[in-house]
Order: C-alpha cells, then sequence, then structure tokens
C-alpha cells in the first residue's frame, strides 16, 4: 500500500537505519515485470539480455535465463542459460548451461531456440546510442524486457566477460577483426547497419 511505502521511506530518510541516526537517502528502482515472452522460459527471476559492442557496432547479443540451478539468477556461473541471439532477426537459436549445449531449459522443458526478443529493434538501437554516448571502444550492455515499458538498460560493463563466444559456439576475433577494419565512416547510419550484417553472416 502507498501509505506503508511512504512510512517506510519516511523512516529511511529520517535516519532509523542509518549509524548513529544520522538524515539518510531511500532510492526508489522502477518494478521490472518480465514480458511473457520470456517468462515461459525463466524460473524465479529476471532474464537479461546482453549486446556486445566494438567502436559503437553490435558485434555479438546474448540472452541470460535463470534457473533453478542458478537461483533464480542470470547469472551463467551459477547455472543460468546463455542462448546465442541473431543480431537480424533477434531470435535464439542455441542454448549453453554450465559449457555444455542444450535444446530445452531443465526446468521449464521449454525450448531455448526461436526465442524472439520483443522490441529486437529498439534494444539494437538503444545499445547503439549509450554506446556512442559512453565513447568505450569495448563494451558489453545489459538489458531487461519490461512488459510494458519493452527494453531497459540495466547496466554497462567495460570489462563484460567472454562467455558470450560459448553461446555462439564461436570466437568474437573475426568479428572484432571486421569493424577493426571499418573506415570511421562506415560507423555511423547505413554503414554501421552494413557492418551489423556483416559480423552476423560470420560463423
Amino acid at each position: 500500500r502507498w501509505s506503508e511505502l511512504r512510512y517506510h521511506l519516511s523512516t529511511v530518510i529520517s535516519g532509523l537505519y542509518s549509524l548513529g541516526g544520522q538524515a539518510d537517502y531511500a532510492i526508489v528502482e522502477q518494478r521490472i515485470i518480465s514480458h511473457h515472452a520470456l517468462v515461459r522460459v525463466t524460473v524465479g527471476g529476471t532474464p537479461d539480455i546482453r549486446v556486445i559492442l566494438f567502436r559503437g557496432v553490435p558485434v555479438m547479443a546474448m540472452v541470460r535465463l535463470p534457473t533453478a540451478e542458478s537461483g533464480g539468477r542470470a547469472n551463467l556461473h551459477q547455472g543460468a542459460i546463455a542462448a546465442a541471439v541473431d543480431l537480424i532477426t533477434g531470435q535464439t537459436y542455441g542454448g549453453v548451461q554450465k559449457n555444455r549445449a542444450i535444446a530445452r531449459h531443465p526446468d521449464t522443458g521449454e525450448p531455448v531456440a526461436g526465442i524472439s526478443i520483443p522490441g529486437w529493434e529498439n534494444l539494437l538501437e538503444a545499445a547503439m546510442r549509450l554506446g556512442d554516448a559512453l565513447e568505450l571502444g569495448y563494451v558489453g550492455i545489459d538489458f531487461v524486457i519490461d512488459t510494458s515499458d519493452g527494453p531497459v538498460v540495466l547496466e554497462a560493463n567495460a570489462r563484460p566477460g567472454l562467455a558470450i563466444q560459448v553461446a555462439h559456439r564461436h570466437g568474437l576475433l573475426g568479428r572484432l577483426q571486421t569493424i577493426g577494419r571499418a573506415a570511421p565512416g562506415q560507423l555511423k547510419g547505413e554503414g554501421r547497419r552494413q557492418l551489423i550484417a556483416a559480423v552476423a553472416a560470420i560463423t
């Protein structure tokens, strides 16, 4: 209830939970309600989508799906599933769990391949805009998909892990080299779209 929330916030701000009773701060975050398209392949938590960008160009993407083994966390080391996402279609085409190829979610029995990421074009565009703003040569941007708001940025990682290569079952090097050879004029607008298509075709 709103009255209970307001009371709790006022006690936080007044310092009830701080050391020495000093005035404190309360941070209120948006509640994410996972899109129904991803709920059927998720157990106990919120799935997220990672997009790796190099020089502002998306090079690989994956969705991480929580499992009972991962305790509802989208953490691959704890047992979550990684499914590769095609950069052009926004569809998954394979899955791995703890470096083993899997075809179905171990808890729900649903296929891991063929999942369409809702709002994929908007997500990819948001990743590129954020990549441009951050001006990092290599970055991983994580999203969650809210039922009403669509893709929402979760965080950006300056040193994203390399497990995405396992999900795709091939390395990043060829894709990075393709973008590395591109002229600066190819990294924006239609040139960037052509580069995305070029790297997506590398297997």
